[in-house]
């Protein structure tokens, strides 16, 4: 996602983690909140609403959706920061996780 909603949605996980998020902003980079996904029931609270071009219709997808078990310990949150250099619009690629 751009910068700018990247460090708009790294702000609501530093509210939820008490600012314990470790969020990289390197190409592809991504946040780490350091307990398990379980302990974060509020990531459910947030959630992205994503319009369809020329429609009025959308769809709401809660930022839960993006959480991942890490392999060692903690909660990935699986939303790629994409930098203007690397990508020049405002680009959110979804299913990037599943890759």
């Amino acid at each position: 996602m751009p910068p700018a909603v990247f460090t708009e949605v790294e702000a609501y996980l530093e509210d939820i983690t008490e600012t314990a998020v470790d969020c990289d902003t390197s190409l592809n980079g991504f946040c780490t909140l350091p307990k398990n996904c379980s302990a974060y029931s509020q990531l459910t609270n947030y959630y992205f609403k994503f319009n369809f071009t020329n429609a009025d219709d959308y769809i709401r997808v809660p930022l839960a959706t993006f959480a991942t078990e890490a392999a060692s310990e903690g909660c990935e949150i699986m939303l790629t920061y994409l930098n203007q250099t690397e990508y020049a619009d405002a680009s959110v690629i979804l299913g990037g996780m599943f890759i």
